[in-house]
């Protein structure tokens, strides 16, 4: 990979977009040759690299998968706004002999948000890639298109939010640390072995939560008995009544 960030740097990319890009794929633990294709798809755009030039120097395989998406994106470009969504879908999934060009595609987006945010591209992320993203079951993605379109769409509420968060991280920690403790202990009495993490919800999906609430009320829903309570009753959805776990 270091090899890979190093050549392109002869094209002009900048060292921080050359890492972000890899980082957010390397989040997903995508393979090396998608990655690539992340990296080369930026070129492209910019016409900082021929696709001749970036299979000579990356290989076929990568420069396929970005000259795929850029091709996606251009078509999908041209189609009405309400037929926006569908044409995406379409094409990505009859294009997506190979899963990763969904990827790239994806990973593409969450990158122009970060280098080149406006409103058009967040409202597409909001309305078009991220619900693709929610159906094919690609959470990670999803999040991050998420997370990147609420701060550009919402700069105000996403600053507020934010600062309210942060102030309140140690005990938003303490609360998912004392609720996988607790359903550890649940399950355990239950004789169920089972490993448990968790993590704070995003600044985005607490946005949605709240609505016309303020954090203060959103917080008292989601408090460490009824988190338990939620997920054991889930839990107890695929167990026999014998083995059901005790509240």
């Amino acid at each position: 990979m270091l090899e890979i960030l190093e050549r392109i740097e002869a094209f002009g990319v900048q060292e921080r977009e050359k890492i972000s890009k890899a980082l957010e794929l390397a989040a997903i633990r995508a393979d090396c040759e998608t990655i690539t294709a992340a990296i080369i798809l930026q070129c492209l755009k910019k016409k900082a690299i021929s696709k001749a030039e970036a299979e000579e120097k990356f290989g076929a395989k990568a420069a396929e998968l970005a000259e795929t998406v850029l091709k996606t994106e251009s078509i999908q470009k041209k189609a009405g706004t309400e037929k926006k969504e569908e044409a995406l879908r379409k094409i990505l999934l009859s294009m997506s002999q190979d899963l990763r060009v969904i990827i790239v595609a994806f990973a593409g987006k969450i990158i122009e948000l970060k280098e080149n945010p406006s409103s058009e591209s967040a409202k597409e992320a909001e309305e078009i890639y991220s619900p693709l993203a929610h159906k094919l079951g690609m959470s990670r993605l999803k999040n991050l298109m998420d997370e990147e379109a609420f701060k550009i769409l919402e700069p105000e509420k996403y600053a507020e939010l934010s600062k309210t968060i942060e102030e309140k991280r140690e005990e938003r920690e303490k609360q998912v640390e004392i609720v996988k403790k607790t359903l550890k202990e649940k399950l355990k009495q239950a004789n169920i072995e089972a490993e448990i993490t968790g993590r704070a919800k995003q600044l985005h999906s607490i946005w949605k939560k709240m609505g016309e609430k303020g954090y203060k009320q959103v917080k008292e829903e989601f408090s460490e008995d009824q988190m338990v309570e939620k997920y054991i009753n889930l839990y107890n959805k695929f167990l026999p009544d014998e083995r059901r776990i005790q509240k």
